[in-house]
């Protein structure tokens, strides 16, 4: 056999070795926030079923600090062997693009695995508001320009970059921001009518709108929620590139394909459990899981999108 094909042949049957051994000791899910975030439940869930099904010890380790990037940062320099992961929101998207030195480059250092789930935000507006559709509440503020003003956890977080870009997608509408230190500040605020509008969180939202201290205008996202509907999505109005915050998970730049694939497919199979669904469900997580290339695209499409709205509004973080 010539020189060539033994060398080929021995490359697919090291590919081949690598895809039935792994994993074959634990593997550590790494989530840049505290316990008992949203991101830190949906990586507990899966790494019960994942160490069940891949017959290794799965364990989530909370590596917290500098807005996630501490974390994100370490699994970038992580061996590249598919034992060390990372669950994240899409922060890890956005805080490359308002600080520096982050310590880690989204499109480079990381080998994207799936999309797992996203958490639906609601553009909502308090009762005073005289505007009960998008369409009414940009009327009102193209009439009276600086007149509204609304809340976010902070400077850079995807609240504040999600009204931009509403603002932006409107027509450049002019409305003041009003940056708390957290989002239950800010909704305390918005349900006393002292901040008029916003976007939050749906869940964190809902016990608010029954009781008619808050009023939805639309739902991010291109459909409408269980909850609302009869509440518009943002796609229906025409501002379909009004996306949905998310969760994924990430291995570090280089890692083999073998391992990226098993692991696709196995969390993609983990996360179809309707129980699993059901419980992420009740924290405001809508299960939705994508592949690798996806993913990839995703993470793409989101630095561009986010590079434009951040430079059109010169939004520094805090």
């Amino acid at each position: 056999m010539k020189p060539t094909l033994i060398a080929a042949a021995l490359a697919l049957a090291a590919t081949a070795a690598t895809a039935q051994e792994y994993p074959t000791r634990q593997i550590t899910i790494v989530v840049p926030t505290a316990p008992a975030s949203v991101a830190d439940l949906l990586g507990r869930a899966l790494a019960a079923r994942l160490a069940s099904r891949m017959n290794q010890p799965v364990v989530v380790d909370n590596r917290v600090g500098a807005s996630g990037n501490i974390g994100i940062a370490f699994v970038s320099k992580a061996p590249a062997d598919g034992y060390t992961l990372l669950l994240t929101a899409n922060t890890m998207v956005m805080s490359p693009l308002l600080q520096k030195n982050v310590g880690y480059d989204p499109s480079k250092d990381f080998a994207p695995i799936g999309r797992l789930a996203t958490t639906t935000l609601a553009l909502v507006a308090h009762p005073s508001v005289a505007a009960n559709t998008v369409a009414e509440f940009v009327a009102l503020a193209k009439a009276k320009p600086k007149s509204l003003n609304y809340a976010t956890p902070g400077n850079g977080t995807p609240q504040h970059l999600a009204m931009e870009h509403f603002k932006q997608l409107a027509g450049g509408i002019d409305i003041t921001h009003v940056p708390f230190a957290q989002s239950s500040t800010a909704m305390t605020d918005l349900v006393a009518g002292r901040v008029e509008s916003g976007f939050v969180s749906l869940t964190q939202a809902l016990g608010f709108v029954s009781g008619g201290k808050l009023k939805v205008l639309a739902i991010a996202g291109d459909r409408r929620a269980a909850a609302l509907p009869n509440v518009p999505s943002f796609a229906e109005l025409g501002l379909d590139a009004l996306d949905n915050p998310w969760v994924g998970l990430l291995a570090p730049a280089g890692t083999p394909a073998a391992a990226v694939n098993r692991l696709s497919r196995e969390v993609t199979a983990a996360l179809a459990a309707a129980d699993i669904q059901e419980s992420m469900a009740k924290s405001g997580m809508t299960i939705s899981v994508n592949t690798p290339a996806e993913f990839a695209r995703q993470i793409q499409s989101d630095l561009a999108r986010w590079q434009k709205v951040i430079t059109a509004a010169g939004i520094k973080a805090d």
